[in-house]
């Protein structure tokens, strides 16, 4: 759990390759771990300009280019000490108070003692909820298409307009677990699990010509917003495609 959020100060080219320096990186989808100093509660310590920093706050920085000033960063992963930016997202405090408690690093009521059990009328569901923007048939069709195809979690959000928080959440059981069918596992979670590259998975918007014009184009000073406006997908999808996330095999032929 992320107790402090300030905003990172400005890094030096010197900096950036020291932290990186103290990280242990393997496959796009594994945990890349902090091998250097940590705070108390687990999470990785740097210092830089003079301050102590936590690491993953640092690597949300370097992978996304963007500052997470005074918001939370948590991990999909549950390990504190992993930079890998795919496995990072902002929340509010509120949303890292819940992603604390669902992952059983609050010490709250549970099992048949919880709210939820005790005082199942006081406790809304799914639908029910009024800022809910899904339904219940969404949400078996999110967990149908995550299980039989090849959708990853980025491409489900942007299908149903949702953040890839919520789709993560219903992936792993966290949510709308009432919908779990008795002879279906809660979490569909699979860290192995990869999907199809580049065109060959259905859901793919880009073509491969259209991924190396975006390499191009960004080598030439295009920005990420501009690409992501020209090419109709996300800043985030550009980031990925830039970093070799995404259409990995195209990247690595055509960045090498």
């Amino acid at each position: 759990m992320d107790n402090s959020p300030e905003p990172i100060p400005n890094l030096s080219q010197r900096d950036i390759d020291r932290f990186w320096s103290r990280i242990s990186k393997s496959d796009d989808t594994d945990c890349w771990t902090w091998e250097g100093s940590t705070f108390r509660g687990g999470y990785g310590q740097f210092k830089a300009q003079g301050r102590n920093l936590k690491s993953h706050r640092i690597a949300y920085l370097l992978y996304y280019e963007v500052d997470p000033m005074d918001q939370f960063v948590c991990h999909h992963c549950d390990n504190p000490l992993c930079c890998n930016g795919n496995h990072l997202f902002l929340g509010t405090n509120s949303d890292n108070i819940l992603d604390s408690r669902d992952k059983g690093r609050l010490n709250t009521a549970s099992g048949e003692k919880h709210g939820s059990k005790t005082k199942p009328l006081n406790w809304a569901r799914g639908e029910k909820i009024n800022t809910s923007k899904l339904t219940a048939e969404e949400v078996l069709e999110i967990r149908k298409l995550y299980q039989d195809s090849f959708h990853t979690q980025e491409q489900l959000a942007e299908k149903f307009n949702v953040t890839r928080e919520a789709i993560s959440r219903i992936i792993l059981g966290k949510s709308w677990r009432h919908l779990v069918r008795d002879n279906e596992r809660v979490s569909l979670s699979d860290a192995k699990r990869k999907a199809l590259p580049g065109e060959k998975n259905p859901s793919a918007k880009l073509t491969e010509s259209s991924v190396i014009q975006i390499l191009k184009l960004r080598k030439e000073g295009f920005s990420a917003i501009e690409l992501a406006s020209q090419f109709g997908i996300t800043k985030g999808m550009v980031y990925h495609i830039l970093s070799g996330i995404a259409w990995k095999h195209v990247h690595k032929i055509h960045t090498s």
